[in-house]
This record gives C-alpha cells, sequence and structure tokens, in this order.
C-alpha cells in the first residue's frame, strides 16, 4: 500500500471510531445512572445531571462527527464496495432525525417516539460502520493476493489482513445476535415475559446483562477498529511507494454521491434540533392533556393516602375482546381481580403469566379475573393470543372513581363478594401475594363496607 494510498478513509475511520466510542461511553453512563436510580437514589441524581449534559451538548456533537466521519470512510475507491454500507448508515441517520419531528407535526402519540430508539440507533450505527470496514478489509486483502512482489513481505499483509477481515465478521455477527435479542425485547411481549420467567424479580439483573453485553462489545469493537488503523498505516509506512499493487488503484475522493447523503444527515440533524426546541414543548403540552382525559384526577404525589380500600366498587359497565358484555355488578357473590395494565408495561407482561395461572387455578372458586388497558383492541387481541390469556380483557378508559385515580401501571384491585374494595396494589405482584389477598378477600363480611354502592 502506499502511502498516500485511502489518506481521506484513514482520517474517516479515526473521526468515526472516536465517535461511536464516546457515545456508547454516554449510554452505559445512562445505564448505570438507571441501576443506581433503584438502589442508590443519592448516587444517581448526580450522574443523571452528567449524563444529562453530556446527552444534551456533547451527543450532537459526536452525532454529526459521526455523519463526516462516515462520509470520509466512503471516500474509498468505488470497488472497494464501502459506499453502499455508507449511505444506508447515514440514510438510518437521517430518518431516525425526522422522525421525531414528524410526530411533534402531525400530533402522534407519544408511543411512537420509540424510547428503545435512543439505544438501538447507535447500535445500528455501530454496526453499520463494522461492515463497511469489513468491506474494506476485503477489498485490501484482494489487492494484496494479486501482488507479484515481495513475497515474504506480501504474505505477511496477507496474512494481517486475513486476520483482521476473520475478526470483523466475528464481530459483526455477534453484534446482529445481540441486535436481535435487544430488538425482541423491546417489541416482542412473549420474549418480555421469557425473559422475566427465567430472571426472576431483580430488577438489577436486566441493566446488569445489557451493560455487561455493550461493554464486551465496544471492547472488541475497539480492538478490530484498532488492527484496521494500525494495518493501514504501518503498511503506508513501510511500502514508502513502492507497492506496485496500488499503482493501478484511484486514490480516495469525496465524491457528490457521498457527500449529498452526509449533508442531508447534518440537515436532518439541524432539523431535529429546532423541532425540539419549537415543536416538542408544545406536543407534550397535548399528550399530557390527552393522558388526563384518560385518567382526570390522576395523582403524582406517592404519599396521597388510598382511601379506596374499605369503600365499595362502582358498577363498571365493560366489553371484553370477544364481545361478552360485563358488569361488576353481576359478579356479585364472587371475588373480582381488577388489573390495569399495558402491553408495553414491563411489570404488567411480567405479573400476566401468574394472573394466567391464578385464574385457572381459581376457577372453581367463585373467583373473576378482568385485566383492563386503554389500548386499541388489536394490539391487545394479538397480545393474548401469543400469550395464551383466558381471562377477561377489555379496552377501554374514563372509568367513575376509584379507578380514575391511577397513579401508575400495574395496578389491580381485590374485590370481595358483596362488591368492597378490600385491596389495592400498585406494581407486579407474584402468584403466592395475588393468591393470600384473594383468599383474605373471599372471607370479607359485608360490615366491612364504608359506603353506600354507586
Amino acid at each position: 500500500m502506499q502511502r498516500q494510498s485511502l489518506h481521506l478513509t484513514k482520517q474517516g475511520i479515526f473521526i468515526a471510531h472516536w465517535a461511536i466510542e464516546l457515545t456508547a461511553g454516554i449510554l452505559i453512563l445512562l445505564i448505570v445512572s438507571g441501576m443506581f436510580m433503584i438502589s442508590q437514589p443519592n448516587i444517581a441524581m448526580p450522574m443523571l445531571w452528567i449524563s444529562g449534559f453530556l446527552s444534551t451538548w456533547i451527543y450532537p456533537c459526536l452525532q454529526m462527527a459521526l455523519v463526516i466521519g462516515i462520509m470520509l470512510t466512503m471516500a474509498a475507491p468505488k470497488a472497494s464496495g464501502v459506499a453502499p454500507w455508507g449511505i444506508a448508515c447515514l440514510s438510518l441517520t437521517t430518518v431516525a432525525n425526522l422522525w421525531p419531528t414528524i410526530v411533534y407535526w402531525r400530533d402522534l402519540p407519544i408511543s411512537w417516539l420509540g424510547s428503545s430508539g435512543v439505544g438501538i440507533i447507535p447500535f445500528l450505527q455501530a454496526i453499520l460502520f463494522t461492515a463497511m470496514l469489513l468491506m474494506l478489509a476485503r477489498w485490501i486483502l484482494k489487492i494484496e493476493r494479486s501482488d507479484s512482489q515481495s513475497p515474504s513481505k506480501d504474505r505477511l499483509d496477507v496474512k494481517n489482513w486475513s486476520t483482521a477481515v476473520s475478526g470483523l465478521k466475528t464481530l459483526l455477527v455477534v453484534s446482529l445476535v445481540f441486535l436481535a435479542i435487544l430488538c425482541a425485547y423491546a417489541f416482542v411481549p412473549s420474549f418480555q415475559i421469557l425473559i422475566f420467567r427465567t430472571l426472576g424479580m431483580s430488577s438489577m439483573i436486566l441493566p446488569l446483562i445489557g451493560l455487561f453485553g455493550v461493554l464486551i462489545l465496544l471492547a472488541q469493537f475497539s480492538r478490530q477498529v484498532y488492527q484496521v488503523n494500525r494495518l493501514l498505516r504501518t503498511n503506508a509506512s513501510d511500502t514508502l511507494g513502492s507497492d506496485e499493487s496500488w499503482r493501478e488503484i484511484p486514490l480516495d475522493s469525496l465524491r457528490p454521491s457521498i457527500v449529498l447523503p452526509a449533508v442531508l444527515a447534518l440537515a436532518s440533524y439541524g432539523a431535529y434540533q429546532a423541532a425540539s426546541f419549537w415543536l416538542a414543548p408544545g406536543y407534550l403540552q397535548r399528550q399530557i392533556a390527552k393522558m388526563k382525559l384518560d385518567f382526570p384526577t390522576m395523582s403524582t404525589d406517592p404519599s396521597t393516602p388510598d382511601v379506596s380500600i374499605g369503600t365499595r366498587a362502582p358498577n363498571l359497565m365493560l366489553k371484553t375482546l370477544s364481545g361478552q358484555e360485563l358488569s361488576l355488578e353481576s359478579f356479585k357473590g364472587k371475588t373480582v381481580v381488577l388489573n390495569f395494565w399495558a402491553t408495553w408495561c414491563p411489570p404488567c407482561v411480567k405479573e400476566m403469566p401468574d394472573l394466567q395461572k391464578l385464574s385457572v387455578d381459581l376457577a372453581d372458586q367463585n373467583t373473576v379475573f378482568i385485566g383492563i388497558s386503554n389500548e386499541p383492541e388489536d394490539k391487545l387481541k394479538e397480545f393474548v393470543d401469543s400469550n395464551g390469556i383466558t381471562f377477561h380483557i377489555v379496552s377501554g378508559s374514563g372509568f367513575p372513581a376509584p379507578f380514575d385515580k391511577i397513579r401508575a401501571i400495574p395496578t389491580t384491585f381485590i374485590i370481595d363478594p358483596q362488591g368492597v374494595i378490600q385491596e389495592k396494589y400498585v406494581g407486579s405482584r407474584t402468584y403466592k401475594q395475588f393468591r393470600t389477598a384473594i383468599e383474605k378477600a373471599s372471607g370479607s363480611t359485608p360490615s366491612q363496607a364504608a359506603s353506600p354502592q354507586l
């Protein structure tokens, strides 16, 4: 390889590499902050402030540096095959930046912002950059194999580049497997259930596994990029312009076909920042107003005493996914478990298998289970069918007190055979905890009622 070969490409690899490394550092800090928020809030708050500062001011600079690095890496000759992967990376970046702007502008549901993409997009960028390096290494290996000069030196070059290609392939495969697991956990509720069943109750296990996986991939990524950079610079220094195999290879250059996607990616990031300043505040206010329509008296103070326990439940009129009409009044003489939940809520998904098992185990003991979510029926049906849920599931919102005071989900009410609320659980519970509360409620007496039935 001649000294002037791939000059722009080498600079691009250096810039993109460090942009990805530092972005990963910010994401790791966010993961660690979340872990400490659960166990050590006092430690977590300064970490969250630091990560928030970095996300606000440093992350945008890193994204712009990544775009520039990708553009320079794409300057390699067309025969290298690097450009298509670079264009894919820049296109992904453009779409990711424009999507929030579209959500704000069209006033789409806040769930469409896709919080999971905060971690997945940088991961995809790193995978596509790895693919660019793999194509570049394969191309260089092909050129080195065609060189008939200095056999001993060429054999060493071929060996080194063969090792680099093998390492990049392994990194790419492992990264794709990790990405598949991440996407499955984020978007497939049944996979979440499997994970929760396997790992149990600990809320620290999943972040630890994610952090461990990210650190391993980051270390391997650094190792492979360092090896490619070392080979590019060492080979160029050793050959001193005498490498005959590179004399017919055109120098790298910034062609219009690679500059345009980079300009669009940078412009899309500018549009995202403008939308965050001008459109996001009004959008969030409208979304909060919509949430208040669903839960008009939602309380945000966790210290507010719950006065619903010991009162009679109102007579809710419900319609299940199968079209069956239900009313709480019709279940007098039976214990009712009323669970407010959502398919996107991991704690809700986690306790679903226990509720399903209870509904089967207590089927002959005058106990009725009803799950209520404000999500669309088609989404609920998909979840119910894929997870074998057989108890009543209802799509609805805007219920009377006390079912309008839902601070968080899952929230579960245990109603005794006389229609009196005997227990209210905020957060997920185990099979044993639910069963104990149900058996206790089943033995309650009418004298426990504190107010007339509505």
